[in-house]
């Protein structure tokens, strides 16, 4: 997979087409919270939050 990976991103390099370098995915829902600090996940739902009153979304929309 990694080799798949690689050979994928000098391919896209070649092509000038965007990339993101140094990514494979866990491949896993929701392994963001593995990664992220309890402080860093208050800022994501505070900001989650501000945005979803500013468009007038409900909250259960989006499940976490």
């Amino acid at each position: 997979m990694k080799e798949k990976y690689e050979e994928n991103c000098k391919q896209k390099m070649e092509e000038g087409k965007p990339f993101k370098k140094n990514h494979i995915r866990q491949g896993q829902s929701g392994a963001w919270r593995k990664v992220l600090t309890k402080e860093q996940e208050a800022k994501l739902f505070a900001v989650h939050n501000e945005r979803c009153a500013e468009y007038g979304l409900p909250l259960e929309l989006f499940d976490f």
